[in-house]
């Protein structure tokens, strides 16, 4: 599990081949949302078209999630994080902005190598 504290904004968008993850930046008042930043992630962790991931709203309302984080990257007074497995592969997104998503132990998804 990710150490909450320890993540800030990363200005990147990437995978990191060292803790095999994936990681996209938003600012949701310009980047479509964190659900546009999930299905981003998820696509290039599965390798799949982002048509061909499991509909987000099969494990949380993608317009809540929006919302949660309306307020765009690093402009929350809270620190906020939603964590949830989808299409083989755990994803959290968090008030910093950051949306990281890795392999499920035991998923089938598979990993987009850099």
């Amino acid at each position: 599990m990710t150490n909450f504290e320890n993540h800030g904004p990363t200005d990147s968008e990437g995978h990191d081949p060292d803790t095999e993850t994936y990681h996209v930046q938003f600012d949701a008042s310009r980047d479509g949302g964190a659900s546009y930043a999930v299905v981003t992630a998820l696509s290039a962790v599965t390798d799949k078209e982002p048509t061909g991931i499991e509909p987000l709203y099969g494990v949380l309302d993608p317009d809540a999630l929006d919302a949660l984080f309306q307020h765009g990257s690093g402009n929350s007074k809270s620190d906020i994080a939603v964590s949830f497995e989808l299409d083989g592969s755990d994803v959290t997104v968090y008030s910093t902005g950051e949306v990281i998503a890795r392999m499920s132990e035991g998923g089938d998804a598979r990993r987009k190598r850099a």
